[in-house]
């Protein structure tokens, strides 16, 4: 689940609305996970699923239909479930299983089972790819990436320039849909791969 937005969160939230700064915040994370953050926040501009489903500044969300054919991805991670600490989250246009509460002893074995069951669907699903996260692997839609919140917050704000931060591989998309004259500031020591 998401972190919840702390009181600290919410007065640098409200500051950056008092200073006029627009702000989009970007999460893979799925929209029912974020909506209710929505709230907090009246005057943020929200992307889930990686951009897939965005909320504008009066807090109306669109998206995408869910993506059927991950209906048998999930079926096969199902089998994962059984594992203590695992975590699958199914979302409109993508699939992640989570392993960080996994018991040491059983990761290695769950990593290389996981990660061959999505590389065998993948196989003859050309529209969508593997991420590999955190204590996590994730298959989504290739179309489903950060860089499309970009250009969904360009048509929002199309006389901004954008400062995009990011802690993980899935913001280098978002990284790479900036401008020249645009700031990206990757956190933390993994190395940024942008196009």
């Amino acid at each position: 689940s998401t972190a919840p937005l702390d009181q600290p969160l919410l007065q640098v939230l409200a500051a950056l609305d008092q200073a006029d700064v627009d702000l989009v915040i970007v999460s893979g994370r799925p929209r029912a996970l974020l909506e209710p953050l929505s709230e907090y926040a009246p005057h943020v501009r929200w992307a889930a699923e990686h951009g897939s489903w965005c909320c504008d500044a009066s807090g109306t969300w669109c998206g995408p239909d869910p993506a059927p054919e991950l209906d048998e991805l999930h079926a096969l991670l199902s089998q994962f479930s059984s594992v203590p600490g695992v975590l699958i989250e199914r979302k409109s246009l993508s699939m992640c299983l989570h392993w960080r509460l996994v018991p040491p002893a059983l990761k290695e074995q769950l990593i290389g089972a996981v990660e061959l069951a999505c590389d065998e669907w993948l196989e003859t699903r050309p529209d969508f790819e593997r991420l590999d996260g955190v204590e996590m692997v994730e298959v989504r839609r290739s179309s489903a990436n950060k860089g499309a919140a970009v250009e969904w917050a360009r048509r929002e704000l199309p006389n901004a320039r954008f400062i995009a931060i990011g802690d993980d591989i899935t913001d280098d998309d978002m990284f790479a849909a900036l401008r020249k004259d645009e700031l990206a500031i990757g956190v933390g020591a993994r190395p940024v791969h942008v196009a």
